[in-house]
């Protein structure tokens, strides 16, 4: 059962061949460990609440975290041509950018933090639609607030450690049935670069990931020691 809600039915979070499964993805203490994935290799296919937590340490916010390009918001969604390629980020940024193409109707990206402790998805089904992302993390050491009533563990459901934007907003996920994603099938993005579909862009750092949506503000940051909704 899908993660997020979105306004078509049927998505696909996970192309084929990408398992979705119950997994222990195996991490490192923190996305802030030595780089094992030096360059950006990342697997294409053709509501915010302001939350924050962390493990009783402040976290020190993300260099550049959100959009790192300088687009002025407000634009809608799909504005112009789907692009694709890479690019090296906005002078001074030290990013490096990478576009998936848009192919038979989706541009999508399956990726993980070097550590392997993070797997992300960004999919995008075209103009009039937003980005929706999801981010998964094995190894944490904050709480997630209470499970909401409809995400009930007695039916197998996992509540916490996915955080996603949708056309709602930033929120943290459930996983139903305990449903979640392969680490293990996703290439490492190396640190410093950067997955950006439409108006929505992802960033690996050593502090951890941080997700945008451009158009709408949203969107959160994710770290073994922490996370932050906006």
């Amino acid at each position: 059962m899908s993660l997020a809600s979105r306004r078509r039915t049927g998505r696909r979070l996970l192309p084929a061949g990408v398992a979705l499964v119950v997994a222990a993805l195996t991490g490192c203490a923190a996305d802030g460990g030595a780089p094992a994935v030096p360059g950006t290799a990342v697997a294409t296919s053709g509501t915010s609440s302001g939350q924050s937590s962390t493990s009783g340490q402040s976290s020190a916010p993300v260099p550049g975290g959100g959009s790192t390009d300088g687009a002025a918001k407000g634009a809608p969604h799909g504005a112009g041509t789907p692009a694709s390629g890479v690019t090296g980020g906005p002078a001074g940024t030290g990013i490096t950018v990478s576009t998936p193409p848009f192919e038979n109707g989706e541009s999508s990206a399956y990726f993980s933090t070097p550590t392997g402790n993070i797997a992300c998805s960004m999919t995008w089904t075209g103009p009039g639609y937003p980005v929706d992302v999801l981010c998964q993390i094995a190894d944490r050491s904050w709480q997630a607030p209470a499970a909401p009533a409809d995400c009930r563990a007695a039916d197998g459901d996992v509540w916490g450690d996915t955080l996603q934007i949708t056309d709602k907003g930033a929120a943290l996920g459930c996983r139903r049935n305990g449903n979640g994603m392969r680490v293990q099938s996703f290439p490492g993005l190396g640190y410093d670069h950067a997955i950006r579909i439409d108006r929505t862009q992802c960033i690996s750092r050593l502090t951890g990931i941080t997700c945008t949506d451009e158009t709408s503000g949203h969107g959160f940051m994710l770290s073994r020691q922490s996370y932050r909704l906006y």
